[in-house]
């Protein structure tokens, strides 16, 4: 206000000036009213500067919340929840950003029930749609490019290792303890009978932080081989890759998802079976988690709460459907059930807390392999209030039983 009154006095004493000058009244008028003018324009000038300035200037929290996504059975109820318009009806305005296959940028995560976007929903594959790790999401999300993040347990330690700003607040879905979502495969002709049947072998683990490749070298120490030495392991090998390595023969197995599993044995490009589902360690600590950064959760913690209790609300309908809906086959990441020789996608608990047990239990994991060289307090990292829906609510979010579902 001083500027502009300083500019406005500036303009007006040039301006009398001329009006001394002026002849008769309609002289000093006319110079009157150029003088108000200008003091208007300069004004007007002023305002908008400072409304650019405003608009430029870095803002604590955006309307959207961005949440970095990758798309995988242990995110895809998360996937659901969004793309059929839950989050938008408990009032959250959210955005899944992700990276395609062979892309570097990061961009919305695609609608697969929108009518654009059939031909690739027909796509059994669909491998190259939100292929972002839980490594590159922490990094956007302690760069401030997004607001929180679906991220595997794995990357949620090392990031507490790391000492990095998150918070995680609900536990994704989790690998079934008596129907796993991975399963080792080798090639036909190699019978799973004892440590030597395995030594020297070339398996493969899918890319990721790290967590998949912990549970093969963990499977091998087990029955008594060095997974360091005895066993040759690829590790972060991408599942196309991982594909083409099985049907040149460059590997002899792999650990890998139920989705790359039954796409193998029904093709007999890919001379595979399955040699044991995941039970070496418990399933359940093969998990998802969603995390946000501790300044969006400390300044925004409504929403956060929003989000949950939008994603409990579909999880209790997805667990009222019936057994043919729940089966209908679709795209991966809406298709909600299926067994396959045992497998099943990850389930979600009704109420998803984030359970600390669990992953202390992979952290002692991923000391024993050298993933992590000390232990970690993840107390400080993990905070699950915002499970807790006002009273009012509450008894909403419950599913009612249902007799004859399992979830």
């Amino acid at each position: 206000m001083h500027l502009i009154s300083f500019v406005f006095a500036c303009v007006s004493s040039a301006l009398r000036e001329g009006t001394a000058h002026g002849r008769g009244v309609r002289s000093r008028s006319r110079v009157r009213c150029l003088r108000w003018r200008l003091a208007a324009v300069i004004v007007t000038g002023f305002g908008s500067v400072c409304a650019v300035d405003a608009a430029q200037a870095p803002r604590i929290s955006t309307d959207v919340v961005r949440i970095g996504y990758f798309h995988g059975g242990r995110t895809a109820v998360f996937y659901r929840t969004w793309v059929y318009g839950q989050f938008a009806r408990d009032g959250v305005d959210m955005e899944l950003v992700t990276r395609n296959k062979g892309r570097r940028r990061y961009g919305p995560m695609l609608d697969l029930t929108a009518p654009a976007n059939r031909r690739i929903r027909l796509d059994a594959g669909l491998t190259g749609i939100g292929k972002a790790t839980g490594r590159e999401l922490l990094q956007l999300l302690v760069d401030g490019r997004i607001d929180g993040a679906t991220i595997g347990e794995t990357a949620f330690i090392l990031a507490a290792a790391k000492g990095l700003p998150i918070v995680a607040v609900a536990e994704l879905g989790h690998d079934a303890e008596k129907n796993p979502a991975h399963a080792l495969v080798l090639r036909r002709g190699i019978v799973l009978d004892g440590p030597d049947s395995l030594r020297g072998l070339r398996l493969a683990a899918r890319r990721s932080s790290g967590g998949d490749a912990i549970v093969l070298q963990e499977y091998m120490s087990q029955v008594g081989l060095d997974p360091t030495r005895d066993v040759i392991i690829r590790s972060d090998v991408s599942e196309e890759n991982m594909t083409r390595m099985i049907a040149r023969g460059e590997i002899d197995g792999a650990y890998a998802h139920l989705n790359a599993v039954r796409d193998w044995i029904q093709d007999r490009r890919y001379p595979v079976y399955i040699a044991r589902r995941l039970d070496w360690i418990n399933p359940e600590m093969s998990q998802g988690l969603l995390v946000f950064s501790r300044k969006y959760i400390k300044q925004n913690g409504p929403i956060v709460r929003k989000i949950i209790a939008a994603y409990m609300k579909r999880i209790a309908t997805e667990n009222e459907m019936s057994s043919i809906e729940r089966r209908r086959s679709d795209a991966r990441g809406l298709q909600i059930e299926i067994d396959y020789q045992g497998m099943h996608y990850p389930q979600c608990d009704r109420m998803p807390r984030v359970r600390s047990g669990l992953l202390y239990q992979w952290e002692r994991l991923m000391i024993k392999h050298g993933a992590l060289n000390r232990r970690v307090d993840l107390a400080p990292y993990i905070d699950g209030t915002y499970l807790e829906s006002p009273p009012a609510q509450r008894n909403s979010l419950l599913p009612r039983p249902k007799a004859n579902i399992s979830f």
